[in-house]
């Protein structure tokens, strides 16, 4: 394996939405209900205020153990045999508050991902077709404090409308 080699990974999801969420939104840190009431209002207008607000709170996973057959190409520095690569960068690119008490998000996110001296001899098409897509890796979760209220919950995506996942060859944003 070559140590501290690692392969930028760039993940969009489109319209995700947590697997669990709290009943109410005061259960959730105040710029939740800030960015809801700002969405209520003007969501156009508002749209950079209420990324602004949410931004800090989101956050994008990518899970290697989710492929099959991934110690073939991805590596795992700690040795814990689960690693878990939190995004360099994340970004929320549309919101849409309903009745729920999360909003659903369009979001995407760079992943410095580790990797194995196979990773560059394989043909990554080929390797998914073979194993599993990359977007199988990806998660997206809001990480928030808990409370007494929230401690049991999932803030995961549980479901999404769909999701693209490709190596880059530099970071595209």
């Amino acid at each position: 394996m070559i140590k501290n080699k690692t392969a930028i990974i760039y993940a969009n999801m489109d319209w995700f939405d947590v697997a669990e969420e709290p009943k109410s939104i005061s259960e959730l840190p105040e710029p939740f209900a800030i960015a809801k009431q700002l969405f209520t209002a003007d969501k156009n207008k508002n749209l950079d205020e209420i990324v602004k607000l949410l931004t800090p709170f989101l956050e994008g996973r990518f899970l290697p153990i989710n492929l099959d057959n991934w110690e073939e190409i991805f590596a795992d520095p700690e040795g814990f045999g689960i690693p878990e690569i939190v995004s360099k960068k994340v970004r929320i690119v549309g919101v849409k508050f309903s009745k729920r008490v999360f909003p659903i998000c369009r979001v995407e996110a760079v992943f410095d991902v580790p990797i194995t001296s196979q990773f560059d001899k394989i043909d990554m098409a080929n390797w998914q077709d073979e194993n599993s897509s990359l977007t199988d890796a990806v998660t997206f979760a809001w990480n928030l404090e808990r409370t007494d209220a929230t401690e049991d919950l999932d803030f995961t995506s549980g479901s999404n409308s769909g999701a693209e996942c490709v190596i880059m060859d530099n970071y595209p944003f």
